[in-house]
């Protein structure tokens, strides 16, 4: 295991040691902050333009906006990706997209990833909406690279281009990441197979995924708030 979970790559010449912005749990504690931010300054405005009353729905823009700062770029605490950024892997296309793999965590409750996600909805007070607005974040996570589309043809080339040898090693047990989540559960750690037959392989949450996406659009569709 790596000692350090990097979010991105850095000037070693300049810099021996990765500077903040390179690892992972600051990067995402930025995020984080620049999603309530980003709702202090715009929030009221762009809830104004959809027509929403600013005072039931800027506390759940807000808690969202954090949540998916926060979670944004957790899938990339995995042993291939963290290879690539420090030029150790071979070639430079990670064979499970980092946002599917953060997707694949919270529909999988890896490591009670989303029953973590559901307490910190509920204790920010927004019980009623906790299943809508973990639906949301989903989204938020997934669609941040426009990448994610229902086929997964971009975020998961390790199944029709290979790369990335036959299993990912997830580090969401990495004790970086325990700032975050709190104890280390003992299945928060393990290795996923990339062939397409292994009960552990992405490939096989794809039906979920294409379930609870489509689940979601009905929803959005039969009630527009």
């Amino acid at each position: 295991m790596v000692a350090t979970l990097l979010a991105k790559s850095w000037d070693v010449a300049q810099s021996p040691e990765a500077p903040a912005y390179a690892r992972l749990v600051p990067h995402l504690r930025a995020v984080e902050t620049s999603g309530e931010a980003i709702a202090d300054a715009a929030g009221p405005m762009i809830l104004g333009n959809l027509g929403l009353d600013a005072g039931l729905w800027l506390p759940r823009l807000r808690l969202a906006l954090a949540c998916a700062g926060l979670l944004h770029d957790v899938g990339k605490a995995n042993g291939h990706f963290q290879l690539l950024v420090r030029g150790k892997a071979s070639g430079t296309i990670q064979p499970v997209r980092h946002e599917l793999l953060t997707v694949l965590f919270l529909l999988r409750n890896w490591g009670g990833l989303s029953d973590w996600l559901r307490e910190r909805l509920v204790a920010g007070s927004q019980a009623a909406v906790a299943e809508e607005l973990c639906q949301v974040i989903i989204a938020a996570v997934g669609g941040q690279h426009l990448k994610l589309d229902e086929e997964w043809r971009s975020a998961l080339p390790a199944e029709t281009c290979g790369g990335g040898g036959a299993v990912l090693e997830v580090l969401l047990g990495h004790p970086d990441l325990q700032q975050i989540f709190g104890e280390a559960k003992p299945e928060n750690t393990g290795k996923w197979s990339l062939l397409p037959s292994d009960p552990t392989s992405p490939a096989k949450s794809q039906l979920q995924f294409r379930r609870s996406d489509q689940a979601w659009r009905t929803r959005l569709r039969g009630d527009r708030e």
